[in-house]
């Protein structure tokens, strides 16, 4: 979970905030070229925005590294049979 004040991209004034927009609409586009265009697969995704936290609390996942197949998740790792419920 994410705290944070968010803010519209593109709606402040002056070339910063329209640098900032630019940028980041060239790095959605880098990632999905469809993003805010005629053919994008959510069209109803219209509004670019930053978010910026002052706190982020959650889990983290990682890879576990296995001999067998290379990288997995800790489910698949060896483990003794699980505790009986009394």
């Amino acid at each position: 979970m994410v705290g944070g004040e968010i803010h519209i991209l593109g709606e402040g004034e002056g070339g910063e905030d329209q640098r900032i927009h630019e940028e980041a609409l060239a790095t959605l586009w880098d990632l999905m070229p469809a993003v805010l265009g005629e053919s994008d697969p959510v069209p109803y995704r219209t509004v670019l925005f930053g978010v910026d936290p002052y706190k982020i609390i959650g889990r983290s996942a990682r890879l576990v590294e296995s001999e067998c197949s290379g990288a997995t998740d800790d489910r698949s790792q060896d483990r003794t049979s699980p505790s009986k419920v009394t």
